[in-house]
């Protein structure tokens, strides 16, 4: 019986072993979702919220094993942490260090503010007031991130000047962020190929988004 790439990506995440718990993660319930399309494989896995970074390892054990795939040009292996338990509060997310791109992990300080500029319609300019706010704080001295958080249509990389940008990850292996203009930022863009459209859907677009913010 012939297998198709998506049967033998499902087959390879059987030797994925969560080592706590010493079952593979497709008995254990953490793939949530196999996509492929073109040989380019994506993944997500859905894990406990309190294990989220414990499980990097497992995530980057995942994709090794993917890519080995015959047939498989590309793998994107994303944890999504969702729990039915909001008792605690969401641990707040650390802001990178803005003077550069070394391989160091970011010193882990709180974001002050948040500002989120959105619109139910397209095209109205939100890239641009996101820009241009992010520079004009930066100028003034203050440590500031941007993120764009358009998955299927993303243009903060054209605005800013960078969109050939490809980041590399740190020692913790998260995405190192593109520093420019006195400003870090980060985007889809960045990941993959232009004019190419995404097709991605639900849990898929939301881990990409935490992935970008958290990692």
């Amino acid at each position: 019986m012939i297998r198709t790439l998506k049967q033998k990506i499902e087959s390879s995440l059987k030797t994925v072993i969560d080592p706590q718990k010493g079952k593979d993660i497709v008995s254990l319930g953490m793939v949530s979702s196999v996509q492929e399309q073109g040989g380019e494989a994506i993944i997500i896995l859905e894990v406990d919220p309190k294990r989220a970074m414990e499980l990097e390892s497992v995530r980057q054990d995942a994709q090794n094993v993917v890519e080995k795939i015959r047939g498989v040009k590309k793998a994107s292996v994303i944890l999504t942490a969702n729990s039915a338990n909001t008792s605690a509060p969401p641990k707040k997310s650390a802001a990178p260090d803005p003077h550069g791109m070394n391989k160091n992990p970011p010193v882990d300080v709180p974001a002050k503010k948040i500002i989120v500029v959105a619109s139910g319609k397209g095209g109205v300019g939100k890239s641009t007031v996101s820009a241009n706010i992010a520079v004009a704080l930066g100028a003034r001295g203050l440590k500031v991130g941007l993120l764009d958080a358009d998955i299927y249509g993303p243009s903060q990389p054209v605005m800013m000047g960078n969109e050939d940008y490809k980041p590399d990850l740190d020692a913790q292996k998260r995405i190192i962020p593109l520093s420019c203009h006195g400003i870090q930022m980060m985007s889809i863009g960045f990941m993959v190929e232009k004019e190419k459209a995404l097709v991605w859907r639900g849990p898929m677009v939301s881990g990409a988004l935490m992935q970008l913010l958290t990692q």
